[in-house]
């Protein structure tokens, strides 16, 4: 919200500087918006519009600035200034300006008609009206603003105004050029690079074999998680420790001895054999069992 804030502040000054009314900016379309959207995404538009505007605008006043200073008088008398208070201010420009509102260059009839209708220049006009109700109808418009001194201070006002935006166009203008210069630099460094790699290009197609091009290291490929769970599953079992294997080992051959006995005394050749010998342990723990009564 305070970014808005402060955007809208500036634009006001900037309009302020440039010498933009209200009644400017509908004649030139510019519409003041509220929205993120317009905001973000006219400004580089509209102040490239503006600018050129501007431009225009005080070139324009600059040749008529130096039309008046050369002594060139308007010949517009009261009477006719009270009828239509605007005149033909340049032939050349095919441009008029309001009497009553120096500094006002109006380019088309829409501006003329806007102008007329606005707030300012209602109320220059009617000072005009009762100035001239004192002054005879032949005299000079001019000289009876002059008598006045609104017209000195609209000029010096319009003065004032103009050299401001002479100015903050010189700035954009240096700006301007800065960034030309950077891109300009930022292009031959480019141009090089380029220029460099078809060097050693052409050394390479020449003689392969003295060429000696520094190819970059090359960063380890990450593994996905089904490679990794690939890479585990086959991998061996960790090994146990010395102590564990000594024991296993013993254990195996222990049991490998007893199935041996047991695989040659379970053979279908032995089975009689394996009875006789079950008689016979049976017999003598009988035997000692009546030895121990007796």
């Amino acid at each position: 919200m305070f970014k808005r804030v402060e955007k809208r502040r500036r634009k006001k000054e900037e309009e302020e500087e440039l010498g933009l009314d209200d009644d400017m900016k509908e004649v030139l379309g510019m519409q003041d918006t509220d929205s993120d959207e317009s905001d973000s995404g006219s400004d580089s538009e509209e102040s490239d519009t503006w600018i050129e505007k501007a431009e225009s605008e005080a070139n324009e006043e600059e040749k008529m600035d130096g039309e008046s200073s050369d002594g060139k008088d308007i010949e517009l008398s009261v009477e006719d200034a009270l009828e239509d208070p605007v005149y033909l201010a340049s032939l050349e420009l095919d441009t008029k300006a309001c009497i009553v509102c120096p500094g006002k260059v109006l380019k088309h009839p829409k501006m003329i008609e806007v102008h007329k209708a606005s707030g300012a220049h209602q109320r220059r006009l009617a000072r005009f009206v009762e100035l001239a109700s004192h002054a005879n109808p032949g005299d000079r418009a001019l000289h009876v603003l002059q008598k006045d001194g609104t017209a000195k201070k609209a000029d010096d006002k319009a003065s004032r105004r103009s050299e401001k935006r002479k100015a903050k166009l010189a700035v954009i203008k240096a700006k301007r050029e800065h960034i030309k210069q950077k891109k300009a630099e930022v292009k031959a460094k480019q141009k090089e690079k380029a220029a460099e790699a078809k060097a050693t290009a052409a050394a390479v197609k020449e003689s392969p074999d003295k060429a000696q091009v520094e190819e970059p290291a090359k960063k380890k490929r990450k593994l996905d998680q089904e490679e990794i769970s690939k890479r585990t599953q086959h991998q061996p079992p960790p090994s146990p420790p010395r102590g564990d294997q000594k024991r296993k080992s013993e254990h195996k051959h222990k049991l490998s001895a007893e199935g041996h006995k047991r695989g040659k005394l379970i053979g279908k050749k032995d089975k009689r054999k394996l009875k006789g010998e079950r008689k016979q342990k049976r017999h003598s723990r009988d035997d000692s069992v009546l030895k121990i009564i007796d």
